[in-house]
């Protein structure tokens, strides 16, 4: 994913930010089904539009193209943002990248993350007052 991230207002680098599912992976009510793992649900948000979009009940549709809509959890508001540099990862203008590094002779990587280190489960953090305004 290249260029600033989506929503409006959040002008920080997509190499930097969260990968987030528009529909949960880990759904918040027994009669949502979950999210996929796959291009059709994934998109870039810094950690403080995730954070407000995980604990605010904002809900969030994505199309194959990118293209997100954030609907108000209260009002039914809704808002648009589309990806300005969003390529399928099969076209040709997509930038390749660069091979990683070589590691250095007896280095064998980090090893598994630590369990204590884990991020909290959205569900599991305050949740934020809709009513607050937009996410982003």
């Amino acid at each position: 994913m290249q260029g600033p991230l989506e929503p409006k207002g959040c002008d920080r680098p997509a190499r930097g930010a969260q990968i987030d599912h528009a529909a949960p992976w880990w759904p918040t009510r027994p009669d949502q089904p979950p999210g996929t793992t796959d291009l059709d649900n994934l998109g870039p948000l810094c950690a403080t539009t995730n954070r407000a979009k995980e604990t605010g009940g904002w809900q969030l549709t994505q199309t194959a193209a990118g293209t997100r809509t954030w609907t108000h959890p209260r009002t039914g508001l809704t808002t648009t943002t589309i990806p300005t540099t969003w390529r399928p990862p099969n076209d040709p203008r997509r930038q390749r990248r660069r091979p990683p590094h070589p590691e250095p002779p007896g280095h064998h990587g980090t090893g598994p993350p630590d369990p204590d280190q884990a991020p909290e489960h959205p569900s599991s953090q305050t949740n934020a007052d809709p009513g607050d305004g937009l996410p982003f």
